[in-house]
This record gives C-alpha cells, structure tokens and sequence, in this order.
C-alpha cells in the first residue's frame, strides 16, 4: 500500500514526518513533560494545527464565493488533554475574522466551518468550540 504521509523516528520521540508526493516535512517531539524535549510540535498540537487549517481553509472557500476576502484570517487552537483512555477531550478554536458580515454571510460562513473534514473524522466525545470574532465586536460562539 502507498502511503501519503511517512513518520521516520529521529531518535528519542522525536518524528520527521514527510508528504511521500510533496517532499514537505514537519517534525513532531513529544512534551518535555512526557519523556521528549519538546523542540517542536508535539503530536496532539498537530491535531490542533489540522482542524485549525481544514476549518480555515473552508471558511476561506466559502468567503470567496460570497465575495469576501479571507486575507488576514487567523485561528488559534488549543487542547486540553484527559484520561481514560488518555486523549484529546477538548479542542478550542478562536477564530477572527478579517471582514464584516451580515446575518445569513456570517450562518453560511459558520456552517461551512462545522463542515471541515478533520471536525467531522473527530469522535463524537471529542469537544469542539469554536468562537468567531467579528471586526464589529460581535462574537459567535459554536460548541460540537
């Protein structure tokens, strides 16, 4: 089998993991707290780093077809770690937005952001919020 993604352990817990089509690499460390250094991405904030891009990545889409340009969006995302088994319980994206919208822009901007593909592949007990900020100061907030 042909595999997209290719994760070579570096030594330690540290990974290079590389784009078999692309070349693009990106490493991962496990936290210093749990037996690696910590030098680079640990695996769960990879996690992180994908709903934030497939979630950015669709509002982006959608801003485009209703006109809207999407530069300067940005999205912070954090987790937070819980036990039996150990696993992401919660993920938290803050999203400000770079344009103003009307009501029915800003519900069709929101729903395509619920329909990222990464949110959707993530288990039901998995927490999701999502809170939007507006450049006129209103803020839409959106829990899975």
């Amino acid at each position: 089998m042909s595999h997209q993604i290719s994760a070579k352990n570096d030594g330690s817990l540290r990974f290079t993991v590389t784009h078999t089509a692309q070349g693009a690499t990106v490493s991962t460390d496990a936290p210093a707290g749990h037996g690696g250094e910590g030098l680079t991405f640990a695996p769960t904030e990879l996690l992180d780093a994908a709903l934030a891009t497939c979630t950015g990545a669709n509002i982006s889409a959608k801003a485009k077809l209703l006109g809207l340009d999407a530069a300067g969006l940005t999205i912070g995302a954090s987790h937070v770690m819980i036990d039996g088994p150990r696993r992401i319980g919660s993920v938290e994206l803050d999203i400000a937005m770079p344009f103003d919208a009307d009501e029915r822009r800003k519900k069709s901007l929101i729903a395509t952001a619920k329909a990222c593909p990464v949110r959707n592949t993530l288990r039901a007990e998995t927490q999701i919020k999502m809170t939007f900020h507006w450049p006129d100061g209103s803020v839409d907030v959106i829990d899975k």
